[in-house]
Parts: structure tokens; sequence; C-alpha cells
């Protein structure tokens, strides 16, 4: 049954033993090229990619290589790939696993619906540290699948609960000490969004990134929540408040002249260039 398959990916999600890389693989997949700035050279694009992807295995972070997968080599490369990339079988396994719990969780009843994500909520808060971290991410990566699948079908979430539930990790997440994870939030937050499709629902989520960047005074939480606004307006076609659209533009010009954060004034201009590009 759905929720069988579904209790084991979120076995995948979360088991503990995942390598720190199981989430940094997703990265050229999941980001937009524009948020690739905020990240080491490693991964951004450049003539020298192929000796950066060597000096990240070297820093002992999993990457891919022919011998997870000899028969790659007859496959067409992806748009930018220099190489072929399988990935190592625990990273394709949660990678795999991201994109099938974006499918399965529309076709399970709401109260299953509820009762994985008090679960994978109760995961996170039972590890710590960098696997912390690594389940978070793989968490948020697999919400913003389901959220994304229920989108392209006009599906909607359900109980109030569910919303509240998914908003809890997305919002932690945006504050979080990884730039992967901040972006994945950021584009989950949009998602949601998009699939509760209700005006006054996202008027509130931009009032919650106002809010912080009025009050918040480390850099972190100010990308964050500038991330979180510019996917909104990304995602959902703009902000139908005038009054939100204005606050929006201009906290975020007055952050872009703050010289003592280049962090925040990097993300916020690549952030502007987002609607040139889609």
């Amino acid at each position: 049954s759905f929720s069988a398959v579904l209790k084991e990916l979120v076995q995948d999600l979360t088991q503990h033993d995942n390598q720190a890389a199981a989430s940094a693989a997703y990265l050229p997949p999941f980001s937009h090229h524009c948020e690739l700035a905020l990240f080491d050279p490693f991964v951004q694009e450049t003539e020298h990619r192929f000796i950066e992807e060597q000096v990240f295995l070297v820093n002992n972070t999993a990457g891919g290589s022919l011998e997870f997968d000899p028969f790659a080599i007859y496959e067409k490369a992806a748009h930018g790939d220099s190489v072929p990339k399988p990935l190592p079988p625990t990273s394709s396994i949660v990678s795999a696993a991201t994109r099938l719990f974006g499918v399965i969780f529309s076709q399970v009843t709401e109260t299953q619906r509820l009762q994985v994500l008090e679960q994978l909520l109760a995961s996170i808060k039972q590890t710590k540290g960098s696997r912390q971290q690594i389940i978070q991410q793989n968490i948020i990566l697999a919400i913003c699948s389901a959220l994304k699948h229920l989108a392209s079908h006009k599906g909607n979430l359900g109980y109030e609960e569910i919303q509240s539930c998914i908003l809890s990790l997305i919002l932690s997440a945006l504050e979080s000490n990884s730039p992967l994870l901040r972006c994945s939030a950021a584009e989950a937050l949009a998602r949601l969004a998009q699939v509760v499709a209700d005006n006054t629902f996202t008027s509130g989520l931009a009032q919650i990134s106002f809010d912080k960047l009025k009050s918040a005074r480390d850099a972190i939480s100010r990308i964050g929540h500038s991330l979180a606004l510019g996917s909104l307006y990304k995602y959902t076609g703009g902000i139908s408040s005038s009054h939100h659209l204005t606050a929006c533009v201009g906290i975020l010009s007055t952050l872009s002249q703050d010289n003592t954060s280049p962090e925040v004034q990097v993300c916020i201009v690549d952030g502007d260039d987002d609607d040139d590009d889609d």
C-alpha cells in the first residue's frame, strides 16, 4: 500500500548512518543557478569544474564516480555536466526517496500525512549537530518535492494542522547555518503558498519574513528570509498586496546597501535576477 511505501521512504530520509554528502549531492538539481553564488566555488560553473570536483572528493565529501555505475558512461550527460556523475548508493537511495516521497505523499489520507510529518519533526529533534542538518535537509527536499507535485496536480494539503506542521519545518530551516538548507527551505515556503493558493496566507508568510528582517541582526537570518521573499515573488507570480510589495522592495533595498554583510547583498542581488531567468 501507499502507506507502507511512505513508511519505508521516511526511514530512508531519516536514517542516522547517512554520510554528510548525501544531502550535498542534491545541490545541482534543486538549486537555482543564481543561488549557487552563495556557496563555495566547488559547486559553481567554472572552466575548472572537473578539478574542483576532485578537490571536493579529497575533502571527504562523496561525489559521482563511474565505479558506482559503469553503465552511466553510455548515458547522455545533463546540461552543464563535464563528466558522468553516478552517485554513491547511499546518496542515490536518498535522492530517489525524496522524489518518490513527493508522489506518494499526495496519495495517502490526511491523517496519514499528519502522522508522517509529526514523525519527521520528531526525527529532527532526536538528532543533533551535522547529523541533524543532514536529516533536516533530506526532509525539506522531500517536502518541497511533495508540494511541487500537489501544486502541479491542483491538489491540497487537507487539515490546517498539516499546513502548520510543514510551516514549522520550513521556518526552522530558513535560519540554518547551511546555505543549501536555507535555499531549499525558501523554495519550499513558496511551494507551500502555491498549494494553499490563498492570498491572505501568502501575505501572512511574507509578513513573517518582513518582521524577521526588521528585527534580525545576524546575516544568516537575513539571508534566509530574503531568500524566502524572493521565492514567494518568484513562484507565486508576485505579492498581491501592494502594501506588502512596497514593504518588500523597501526592506530589500535597505539591506542591499548594508556593506557590513556582503553575503546578504549577494543574496538580494541574485534574487532580483531570478525574475529575468524564469
